[in-house]
């Protein structure tokens, strides 16, 4: 082989590799691109769910709020009922007075 053909051969597959590594440097480059935008898509989701867990920790906030709320009107219907009780016991033994004295008062 001729010195001019070698370096024919040799120019020939250095343009292969050369445009070989063009592809591949493309190729890197769509790949970096489409890594960007999910790193970018992942940030926005990650920020989305802040969101969401700091709704969620408003939310429970809120729910132990009014569990409060209910228990204290729990008890305070417990009271209420049990003056509701004295009342109708207090009421029954007047109107059970009533009957006797007009029984009495009949005789």
């Amino acid at each position: 082989m001729e010195t001019k053909e070698f370096q024919e051969i040799v120019i020939s597959q250095l343009r292969a590799l050369t445009e070989g590594q063009a592809r591949i440097e493309s190729r890197l480059e769509n790949v970096e691109n489409r890594l960007e935008k999910v790193e970018s898509r992942l940030e926005n989701v990650e920020s989305r769910l802040e969101n969401v867990e700091n709704r969620l920790e408003n939310v429970e906030n809120r729910l132990e709020k009014v569990e409060k709320e209910v228990k204290e009107i729990r008890t305070e219907i417990n009271y209420v009922w049990n003056d509701v009780k004295k009342i109708d016991d207090r009421l029954t033994r007047q109107e059970n007075e009533t009957y006797v004295l007009q029984r009495m008062v009949k005789k």
